[in-house]
């Protein structure tokens, strides 16, 4: 029996901040192997969802551009792990 259960997931993932690498750090960290300063920052993708999809059943997903459209169907197909909550996928 196929099925998509999700109870209260969450996604929280790090992304790098947005600062550009100098023309001198790019020099400095191939000649000498330096480490750039990087700041991580963490981005909640998704937070809270709740959805219960049995056999035969069928959802369709709308939204804008950057909605997490494509998130939360690879976060269903587990390509991308759940921070918190709980995950069931069964399927034939």
């Amino acid at each position: 029996m196929p099925r998509i259960e999700l109870d209260a997931v969450e996604l929280v993932y790090p992304v790098r901040e947005n600062r550009g690498l100098t023309l001198k750090e790019l020099v400095l960290h191939h000649l000498f192997r330096r480490k750039t300063q990087t700041t991580w920052r963490s981005v909640h993708a998704l937070r809270g969802v709740s959805l219960h999809v049995e056999n035969g059943e069928r959802v369709g997903v709308i939204g804008y551009n950057g909605a997490g459209k494509s998130t939360l169907l690879r976060m269903i197909a587990g390509v991308y792990p759940i921070t918190n909550g709980h995950r069931v996928v069964d399927g034939d």
